[in-house]
C-alpha cells in the first residue's frame, strides 16, 4: 500500500468548468464521522473539513415544522446549527444531535462491521458532502476511505464498502428547494492510520508508525517504503467510548439516561479545562467533582490498557518500545485524552494539529494522487 502515500502533493489537472468534481476523504468513525474535500479544478472550498455525530435515525421532517407557530415555515428555518435532515430514497434521516433528540431507532451500529457498508454510512457521507459543498446541486465525489485494521484485513469488507458507497444518488438536504444529484466513486479503501501518515509525513523512505486512537478502537499501523509492515499493525477496541460509557453509567445509577452526545460534551469540557455542562437528575445535579473523578479513573484505566497494547505490539528487548521506527505519530479524535499516556511510553511521539481530522485529510490527499498511479482509476462502466 505504500504507493498510496507517495502522492499527497500530486498536481491536480484542472477539469472543465461545468464538471463539479471533488476529491474527498471520508472517515466514518464510531463516535463522529469526518470528511475533508478538495475541488478538482483548484477553486477554493470553504470549510474543507466537517464532522457530525455518527448516530443516524429515522424521522419525519413534517413534525419538525411544529417547532414554529407560524403557518408558512421552512424546514431550514426550524433546524438548529447542529442538526441535519437527509431525504433519500423515500426516507427522512435525522443526523447530528437531531438523531438522538427526536429520531426513531437512533443508532451508530457500534461494534457491527456492517456499519461501514450500509445505508447509514452512505447517508452520513451524503450529509457531510452537503455541509462541505454548499452551492452545488450536482457534483462528483472521488473518495478514499478507511476501515479499522481488524476489518481491513478482510478483503471482502473492503470490497463491500467500496461497492455499497459507489453510485448515483438523488437526495434533499435540510429542505433545500432543489434536490442534489451526487455521483460517488471510491478509489480505494485503506487501513485507518494510513490516512494519518499520508497527511503528516513526506519522507516515504522512512519507517513510520501511527497510534490512531478513535472513539471505540485504537489502531496501530506501520509503513516503510515497501508498504505496510504487517507484524506491527493491529487493532483493539480501546478508546474514549469506554470513558463515555462510564459517564453514562454514573448518570444511569441516579436515574437519568444520558445521551451519547451529552456525554461527549462533558468529556470535551473536561479535556479543555472548562466547567462541566450541568445535567440534572430529578431536578438535582451530580456534584461536578464526582463526575470528574469518574472521568479521571476511566481515562487512567483505558490509558493503561492502550499502553499495554502498544508495548506488547511494538516492544523489543533490543530497541525498546517503537525503536524500530524513524517517526511515531499519535492522532485520532481521542488522542487529546491519551496523549500523556502515550508519551510515558514514547517521549518522542508527535501529534499533528487537529488530529481528529488527520485521517480524513490524508484520505483526501490520497484520492487526489491516485490518477498519477492509475489514470483510469475514476472511470466506471456504469457511467
Amino acid at each position: 500500500m505504500s504507493q498510496y502515500t507517495l502522492n499527497q502533493h500530486a498536481t491536480i489537472t484542472p477539469l472543465a468548468s461545468h464538471v463539479n468534481v471533488y476529491y474527498m476523504g471520508y472517515d466514518p468513525g464510531t463516535g463522529r464521522s469526518k470528511a475533508s474535500a478538495l475541488a478538482a479544478d483548484g477553486t477554493h472550498l470553504a470549510g474543507s473539513t466537517q464532522q457530525i455525530s455518527s448516530v443516524v435515525a429515522n424521522g419525519d421532517r413534517s413534525q419538525l415544522l411544529l417547532r414554529s407557530n407560524e403557518e408558512d415555515v421552512s424546514l431550514a428555518s426550524v433546524l438548529r446549527p447542529d442538526e441535519q435532515v437527509i431525504a433519500y430514497n423515500g426516507v427522512d434521516y435525522f443526523l447530528g444531535n437531531l438523531a438522538e433528540r427526536e429520531g426513531k431507532n437512533a443508532d451508530n451500529a457500534e461494534g457491527a462491521a456492517e456499519r461501514y457498508f450500509n445505508e447509514h454510512a452512505l447517508v452520513r457521507l451524503l450529509g457531510l458532502s452537503a455541509m462541505l459543498i454548499k452551492m452545488q446541486r450536482s457534483y462528483e465525489l472521488r473518495v478514499v476511505t478507511g476501515l479499522p485494521y481488524s476489518l481491513y484485513t478482510n478483503k471482502e469488507h473492503r470490497r463491500r464498502m467500496k461497492q455499497f458507497l459507489e453510485g448515483r444518488y438523488i437526495f434533499t438536504y435540510n429542505g433545500e428547494p432543489a434536490p442534489r444529484e451526487v455521483t460517488i466513486k471510491v478509489g480505494v479503501v485503506v487501513s485507518e492510520g494510513q490516512g494519518i501518515l499520508a497527511s503528516v509525513t513526506e519522507n516515504t523512505n522512512e519507517t513510520r508508525a501511527v497510534i490512531d486512537i478513535g472513539f471505540r478502537t485504537t489502531d496501530l499501523v506501520a509503513i516503510d517504503e515497501s508498504g505496510m509492515i504487517v507484524k506491527y499493525c493491529d487493532s483493539k477496541p480501546l478508546g474514549l467510548g469506554q470513558v463515555a460509557d462510564a459517564v453514562i453509567q454514573l448518570y444511569a445509577k441516579e436515574g437519568r439516561i444520558l445521551k451519547l452526545e451529552d456525554a461527549i460534551s462533558i468529556l470535551m469540557a473536561y479535556q479543555q479545562g472548562k466547567t462541566l455542562p450541568v445535567v440534572k437528575v430529578r431536578n438535582q445535579t451530580i456534584a461536578e467533582e464526582t463526575v470528574r473523578e469518574v472521568i479521571r479513573k476511566s481515562l487512567k484505566t483505558v490509558g493503561r490498557n492502550i499502553q499495554q497494547f502498544v508495548s506488547g505490539k511494538w516492544g523489543s528487548d533490543k530497541v525498546g518500545i517503537a525503536g524500530d521506527f524513524d517517526s511515531v505519530w499519535i492522532a485520532g479524535g481521542s488522542s487529546y485524552y491519551f496523549d500523556s499516556s502515550i508519551r510515558e511510553l514514547i517521549p518522542t511521539v508527535q501529534r499533528p494539529s487537529e488530529p481528529e481530522f488527520a485521517n480524513a485529510r490524508g484520505y483526501r490527499d490520497l484520492a487526489a494522487g491516485l490518477e498519477v498511479l492509475k489514470p483510469t482509476i475514476w472511470v466506471r462502466e456504469w457511467e
